[in-house]
C-alpha cells in the first residue's frame, strides 16, 4: 500500500481487552506503521501504568520529534492508575499533539471514565476492543490464525489444538507457527499432525471436565481428569453433579417446546438472557441422558461422597463414579 492510500491515523488509540496477543500483535502493526514517518527508533517511548507518572508519557507526547514526522508513545497497564492519573491522560485527550501518536493499552477502563469517552470522542476507530475470545471461539481464531499464515487447519486439528493448550491465544498463536514450520505438504493440518507435534501443556479447567461429562464423553473426561487444576476430587463431583442437575432443567425445558430454548434453561437456572450462550449445549447434551440416568447420578454421587470421607481414594471413586454414570 503506497503511503497517499495509507489511512490517515488518529492521535490516540485505545486498546482494551484480556488477549494479550491480539494486543501485541496491534502494537507491533503500530511500530511498522509508524516507520513511514522517519526514524522511529530515537522517537517511541514506552511507560507503564504501575511505575510511571502519567505526567512523562504527557511529556514524551509534547514533545517535538526528530527526524521525523510522528512520536510514538506507548503507556502500558493504564488501568492501573488511579482516577485523578487517568484525568490527567483524558486533559490531554482533549487537545492532543498533532506530532505525536499515543497508544494506551489497558486490560479494563470502565466507559463512563472521562479517558475513554475523549479517546472515543476522538474516533469510533480509537477504541480497539481486545478481548479474548468466548470459550466456544477458541478453535475459530486457530483456524483464522493458521489461515493468516497460509495454511489450512482442519476442524479436528484446531479442536486437538485448544484441548491440549487451552484457551489462550499467544499459546494457540505460538503453536501453530511451530506445527506450520513443520508442516511441509500442501494438505491441511489435521488432528493426527497436531497431537504428534504438540505436547498437552493446558491446566484444565473443572468446568471443561464438567462440559464432557455433560456431552457424556467418558474418554475424554478420563484423558482430562489427570489435568484438572484448582480444586479436588470432590470438587469435580460437584461440578458434574451440578451439570446433572443442569440438564434434567433442560429435558424439563425441552418438554414445553419453547422457541428459544437458550433462553429459556437459562431463565430457569436463575441466568440473565444475556448469559444464555453459557448453556447453548445443554439441550443437546440433555438428550444423551434419560432423566432416569441423572437422577441415579445424583443419587450415587452421595455415595461416592460418603466413600471418600470415609477413607476411599478419592481419585479411584471419582473416576468409578465417573465410569458407571457415563458407561
Amino acid at each position: 500500500m503506497t503511503k497517499s492510500k495509507q489511512k490517515k491515523l488518529d492521535p490516540i488509540y485505545l486498546l482494551i481487552g484480556d488477549d494479550e496477543q491480539k494486543k501485541s500483535a496491534l502494537l507491533a502493526r503500530m511500530k511498522d506503521r509508524c516507520k513511514e514517518f522517519g526514524e522511529m527508533e530515537i522517537n517511541t517511548d514506552v511507560f507503564d501504568g504501575e511505575t510511571h507518572q502519567p505526567e512523562r508519557a504527557v511529556s514524551a507526547c509534547l514533545t517535538l520529534p526528530f527526524a521525523s514526522d510522528k512520536r510514538l508513545v506507548i503507556i502500558k497497564d493504564v488501568d492501573k492508575y488511579n482516577a485523578a492519573e487517568l484525568n490527567v491522560l483524558a486533559d490531554y485527550a482533549t487537545e492532543p499533539s498533532d506530532t505525536s501518536i499515543l497508544l494506551l493499552l489497558a486490560t479494563k477502563l470502565a466507559k463512563n471514565t472521562r479517558l475513554y469517552k475523549r479517546v472515543i470522542a476522538i474516533s469510533e476507530n480509537a477504541v480497539i476492543p481486545c478481548d479474548s475470545p468466548k470459550p466456544w471461539e477458541f478453535e475459530k481464531y486457530a483456524i483464522d490464525v493458521a489461515k493468516t499464515k497460509g495454511v489450512r487447519l482442519l476442524d479436528s486439528g484446531a479442536k486437538k489444538l485448544v484441548e491440549l493448550v487451552g484457551q489462550d491465544t499467544t499459546k494457540i498463536t505460538n503453536e501453530l507457527s511451530k506445527i506450520i514450520a513443520s508442516h511441509s505438504s500442501s494438505r491441511p493440518i489435521d488432528q493426527v499432525e497436531v497431537e504428534s507435534l504438540v505436547a498437552a501443556s493446558a491446566e484444565v479447567k473443572v468446568w471443561v471436565l464438567a462440559d464432557a461429562f455433560a456431552a457424556r464423553n467418558l474418554t475424554k473426561v478420563i484423558e482430562l481428569l489427570p489435568r484438572v487444576m484448582g480444586t479436588t476430587p470432590s470438587g469435580v463431583l460437584y461440578y458434574c453433579v451440578a451439570r446433572a442437575r443442569e440438564l434434567i432443567c433442560a429435558k424439563e425445558c425441552l418438554k414445553n417446546g419453547t422457541s428459544n430454548i437458550n433462553e429459556q434453561i437459562a431463565k430457569e437456572l436463575g441466568l440473565p438472557a444475556s448469559l444464555s450462550w453459557r448453556v447453548k449445549q445443554h439441550a443437546a447434551w440433555s438428550r444423551q441422558f434419560s432423566t432416569e440416568e441423572l437422577k441415579r447420578a445424583i443419587k450415587t454421587s452421595v455415595e461416592a461422597e460418603i466413600e471418600m470421607k470415609r477413607g476411599g481414594d478419592p481419585v479411584a471413586v471419582l473416576t468409578l463414579w465417573l465410569a458407571k454414570t457415563l458407561g
